[in-house]
């Protein structure tokens, strides 16, 4: 026999399903400690739990608590490249690489704790391994993991690499991709283009790249994409593209944040995440310079 709904309404012990300590030490801000990932910074909750509601059980009787949201730039992963063109003789097409990545999110942190117990050649695996996800086929010529031993900073790569054939033939053109790791929002974020009830989108995203192409003398440039900025509730997003001599410098910035959206606000939704997969699929049009 089914329950009135409003004792329906009422939350049971199985929507609490995650086991947290909260810790309140006098004179001190509470911390809130997720068990369930031993590795995780003191304090730090998975963003999956943010701004959840918790049960507290406690002396004098249970009550409700919000749980504590993050600031932004702790989620925030950055990509710094430069990229030289025409430096490799036996492939033209190839470009030379040295690239940062810099990422705060929590895995992160987790990720440094474990690369600490690695072997040289296992790290060295890892090395060509993001290498190769940036710039299929890489070779990885030198790569290091800064910092590793440095509590509480991000985790930080470098590497210098040799990206063959990144320029793309068409005709008598040339074709170079401006985003490196494209966000795929409709792929990671969109399971249906129609929705009847609230959109809850959980993630705190913060990404920005800077992308720098030297030209090296042997091209020139034939159209680089208009400059573009987008809003919604989700959050923002922004790509422009700029000439200085000889170097291209591509920026992309995307800041999204946690939020709930009613059904018919879901299309709005979607065509913003359209509009940001267009925007990242565009490509610079180069040509060889004429000897």
């Amino acid at each position: 026999e089914l329950a009135p709904a409003k004792e329906l309404a009422i939350p049971g012990p199985e929507h609490f399903n995650h086991l947290l300590i909260l810790v309140e030490a006098q004179g001190e801000e509470a911390a809130w400690v997720e068990l369930n990932n031993r590795l995780a910074p003191y304090g730090k909750l998975p963003y999956y739990l943010q701004l959840g509601t918790a049960l507290v059980l406690k002396p004098g009787g249970p009550t409700f608590r919000t749980l504590p949201g993050s600031d932004p730039e702790e989620s925030a992963e950055e990509l710094i490249t430069k990229l030289a063109l025409g430096k490799v003789k036996e492939d033209p097409l190839a470009a030379k690489v040295q690239t940062t990545l810099i990422s705060k999110p929590q895995a992160s942190y987790i990720n440094k704790i474990r690369l600490k117990d690695i072997d040289a050649f296992r790290r060295g695996l890892i090395l060509q391994q993001v290498g190769n996800q940036f710039f299929p086929g890489a070779k990885v010529e030198k790569g290091t993991f800064t910092e590793i031993e440095v509590p509480g900073k991000p985790f930080r790569v470098d590497i210098q690499l040799m990206a063959p054939r990144f320029l793309i033939p068409a005709k008598d053109t040339l074709l170079l991709k401006p985003v490196l790791q494209p966000m795929s929002m409709v792929r990671s974020f969109i399971r249906s283009p129609q929705r009847k009830h609230p959109y809850h989108f959980t993630a705190q995203v913060v990404r920005r790249d800077r992308l720098e192409v030297d030209l090296g003398g042997g091209y020139e440039e034939v159209r680089l994409p208009k400059n573009a900025v987008l809003t919604s509730a989700l959050g923002s997003f922004s790509l422009s593209f700029e000439r200085k001599g000889e170097t291209l410098i591509i920026e992309r910035e995307a800041h999204l944040r946690p939020t709930r959206l009613p059904a018919d606000e879901f299309q709005d939704l979607l065509q913003f995440c359209k509009s940001i997969d267009r925007l990242e699929s565009q490509r610079i049009v180069l040509k060889p310079r004429a000897k």
